[in-house]
């Protein structure tokens, strides 16, 4: 991949501004971030797809994009029903300790806030009563 135009483009600060957004919002990998924002020469940037198996990527995607309704649907119906079942057996101490891990594995907890929460555990389990 001939990356040279934006290598030599006189405003690389704009570039790598780019490439930060880019690469946060997954859009590109590390390593072609890497190729636009690297100050220094880089070795050349060459892709290893072949034709054939990009092809066969490209193929089972689209046919993965079909059964994607389906199974958001099947996947609704399995959580709510592990729900209910948490509900009917869960303990209140061991409800609220498995809320704080839902919310954290679903990005409503951050880190530090889990983190935090888990410091503060009576002995950092939910079976400790």
């Amino acid at each position: 991949m001939d990356l040279g135009r934006f290598r030599k483009y006189p405003h690389q600060d704009l570039i790598r501004i780019v490439a930060d957004y880019l690469l946060r919002e997954k859009k590109i990998s590390g390593a072609a971030y890497t190729a636009f924002s690297s100050p220094k020469a880089i070795p050349p940037f060459v892709g290893v797809d072949d034709r054939r198996h990009y092809d066969a990527n490209v193929q089972a995607y689209r046919e993965s994009t079909r059964l994607t309704a389906s199974s958001q649907k099947r996947l609704a119906i399995l959580q709510e029903n592990l729900s209910q079942e948490k509900s009917r057996t869960f303990n209140p101490k061991l409800k609220r300790y498995d809320e704080k891990v839902v919310a954290y594995r679903n990005g409503a907890l951050s880190l530090g806030d889990y983190l935090e929460f888990q410091e503060s555990s009576p002995t950092n389990s939910p079976s400790a009563s």
